[in-house]
């Protein structure tokens, strides 16, 4: 759970401060569900570690791993290709897993 939530927030954030979903809305304001998001987005990078530490502390083992995979002015070019060098571990080591124990098929909740 918490690697793919992870990783999928790396490769949604990429570009940093939530700008491609923001753009994407063309004006609209945003959804209140999505303020603590775009909350967490902006905070400045120096702030960043300490955050999370205190977080960890307070229980919030969530808001914690999602400032460790965001970043205030988006990840640079390199730091994207790394994170999706992982997505693509991941998915591996999923099929793999899916295939070794010879599933079927996987259901999903829709969202």
């Amino acid at each position: 759970g918490w690697k793919a939530a992870a990783l999928y927030m790396g490769v949604m954030g990429a570009d940093g401060n939530m700008h491609g979903f923001v753009e994407g809305l063309e004006g609209e304001p945003l959804h209140e569900m999505y303020g603590t998001l775009k909350f967490i987005s902006d905070i400045p990078n120096i702030f960043r570690p300490a955050l999370r530490g205190l977080l960890r502390m307070m229980g919030e083992q969530r808001k914690s791993q999602l400032l460790s995979m965001t970043r205030s002015g988006g990840w640079s070019v390199r730091e994207f290709y790394e994170i999706v060098a992982d997505v693509e571990a991941f998915r591996k080591e999923w099929a793999n897993f899916l295939r070794d124990e010879r599933f079927d098929v996987v259901l999903f909740p829709g969202l």
